[in-house]
């Protein structure tokens, strides 16, 4: 996360900057800004997807047609992607295992 914060604040920073008539300059400045980019991209990305499943009751009612099957693969696919997601659920998994910890002593 502080990666992508601090790519983040570097783009904001150079969004409105000048840029140099010499090409050369120009394609040295957009292959930099572009390298941020990717930079972000990736630190977006998992590098493990996380193991994501409907329960029963939604099972049953994502597979009425084929439609709904198709939309409910995506958003699986897309949750198990989310680097948001992972951390959230890493985090509470540390609660949790805090919580039981404290409770044994």
């Amino acid at each position: 996360f502080n990666k992508i914060k601090t790519n983040v604040e570097w783009l904001q920073k150079n969004s409105d900057r000048e840029y140099s008539l010499n090409l050369k300059q120009y394609d040295i400045d957009q292959k930099q800004m572009k390298s941020v980019f990717k930079q972000i991209e990736d630190a977006y990305k998992l590098a493990k997807p996380m193991d994501v499943k409907n329960i029963a009751a939604d099972t049953t009612d994502a597979n009425r047609t084929k439609e709904k099957t198709e939309r409910n693969q995506q958003f699986v696919k897309k949750v198990g992607e989310d680097i948001y997601i992972d951390q959230s659920v890493k985090i509470l998994n540390r609660m949790i295992i805090s919580e039981n910890i404290a409770k044994k002593n």
